[in-house]
């Protein structure tokens, strides 16, 4: 037994000594600091370097140390088995950590508290280029209680921490209430104010404000957005996303106030603004329907990434060749449809035209000195235009109709870039039929009338008219009894006499 006890006393002996040596020597501490930064470096895939370790007062404990070159990280407290009670400071000019990098400079300072697996967190300070408060419980493999006050953070830098693709940028503030979060279950909500945000379109930023909340039920999400600036203002609401199936959608309504801010983006001088309000659906693509007020008419469209639909009520055909700044030949009330194909980029046109009138042009007073009929007072409420668009190519046929007068432009051939027309015309009066060509240019329309066909039909009217003339006569003499004339010339000779 006294062998035991001997070799017992030397074994504490070495182990005082050991612990002496390791906590209250310098040497001693530059081995525990090598031991942990080692060990906490492969634990945690990072650059972990303990500069200052102090357990002479344990369980009371001081630490410092470095990670990866780019920020300082000191821990003291209580750090028991069972229970912890640390205070920390957290701050540098980037944080790297697990191949991510906040490029702003951090200065936060919190505590850690309770057992391994139900700790809780919290801290304050600057972060994000802001300025923020938060905490949260980690039990388990969850969290709970998660709660976040950021203000003034950098949203640039808040859209490249999550990978997004930097679309607002400017100031912004975040609060944050889940009390539930795990890879099965989240419950909570997240708002995002943005105040002076910027937003760049063609080269040019504008001012924007920008109000969003989301609110998560397990895996699924509903968000509202408004957004505001100097070019228009548009609100997604009953926004739903479900990342299961990979499906988002919502209500929209945008108000454009000028669309002159798209000129370069859209390659075309538009004037005035543009509303329109509908519903959009991401799954496997966009789709996107709705209907906006333009033109004095309503267009309803819809997009699926392959085509775009139009359907159109009473737009103004003035305003649209006002608009695309085209000669007015004209006037008229369109509906219809019109499809664009995104991948031929071609436009098909089926559209009836109503309370059409023409108005004065060389077509028109071409038609009054040769026939003296003026075509622009006649309603042509029967008219159409069937065609389509592709290469700066205008091609179809236009149907001018009143049901009586017509001027129908076929196989009509229009080069918007030079402006070259042809196409073949037939014009309908009340007492012959014109045949030509167009050629030329829409600026300088040239005339070619088919003097045979004209021909050929005043002589083919004048045949019936003659056959007509002499039809009346044939019946007057049908008429005419000689039977009838005899009663009456007795008739006069027995009053004669």
């Amino acid at each position: 037994m006294r062998t035991f006890f001997k070799y017992l006393f030397t074994l504490l002996l070495i182990l005082s000594l050991s612990v002496y040596y390791l906590l209250f020597t310098s040497f001693g501490n530059e081995q525990i600091n090598t031991y942990l930064s080692k060990y906490l470096s492969e634990k945690t895939q990072n650059e972990i370097s303990i500069y200052d370790c102090d357990f002479t007062n344990y369980p009371h404990v001081e630490i410092a140390m470095k990670i990866n070159k780019s920020s300082d990280f000191i821990v003291d407290g209580l750090l028991e088995r069972g229970n912890i009670n640390l205070h920390y400071h957290l701050w540098g000019d980037d944080i790297k950590f697990n191949h991510e990098i906040l490029p702003d400079a951090i200065d936060v300072r919190g505590e850690i508290k309770g057992e391994l697996t139900d700790i809780f967190i919290n801290g304050k300070g600057m972060l994000l280029g802001g300025e923020g408060e938060y905490q949260f419980k980690k039990i388990k493999t969850q969290y709970r209680e998660i709660k976040a006050e950021l203000h003034d953070i950098n949203s640039k830098n808040l859209f490249m921490i999550l990978k997004r693709k930097t679309v607002l940028d400017g100031k912004a503030d975040i609060s944050i209430d889940m009390p539930l979060f795990n890879l099965e279950k989240r419950k909570g909500s997240i708002e995002y104010f943005l105040a002076n945000g910027k937003v760049k379109i063609d080269e040019t930023l504008f001012p924007l404000t920008l109000n969003s909340k989301i609110v998560i039920d397990n895996l699924k999400f509903n968000y509202t957005i408004d957004m505001n600036s100097t070019m228009g203002k548009i609100n997604f609401t009953d926004g739903k996303f479900d990342p299961k199936i990979e499906e988002i959608s919502s209500m929209y309504h945008f108000d454009i106030y000028d669309l002159t801010f798209f000129e370069k983006s859209l390659k075309h001088k538009y004037s005035g603004g543009l509303q329109a309000k509908g519903e959009m659906l991401y799954k496997d693509g966009f789709h996107i329907t709705g209907e906006t007020s333009k033109f004095d008419g309503e267009i309803y469209f819809d997009y699926d990434e392959k085509e775009i639909a139009l359907k159109l009520e009473g737009l103004s055909l003035e305003k649209i060749l006002d608009e695309f700044n085209y000669p007015l030949l004209l006037t008229s009330d369109i509906s219809g449809t019109t499809t664009y194909n995104i991948e031929h980029k071609m436009i098909v046109f089926d559209n009836k035209l109503t309370t059409a009138r023409l108005q004065k042009n060389r077509i028109t007073d071409m038609i009054l000195s040769v026939t003296k009929v003026d075509m622009t007072q006649p309603l042509y409420d029967k008219s159409s235009f069937v065609g389509f668009y592709q290469n700066s190519i205008l091609v179809g046929d236009l149907k001018i109709d009143s049901g009586k007068e017509h001027l129908i432009l076929d196989k009509l051939n229009v080069n918007t870039k030079t402006k070259k027309i042809t196409s073949g015309v037939n014009i309908k009066l009340h007492t012959q039929e014109v045949f030509a060509k167009i050629y030329g240019t829409t600026d300088n329309p040239q005339f070619s009338i088919d003097m045979r066909r004209l021909i050929n039909y005043q002589l083919e009217r004048n045949k019936k008219k003659i056959k007509q003339e002499i039809d009346e006569i044939e019946n007057v003499f049908d008429e005419v009894n000689i039977e009838n004339i005899g009663n009456k010339v007795k008739s006069l000779f027995n009053d004669s006499f």
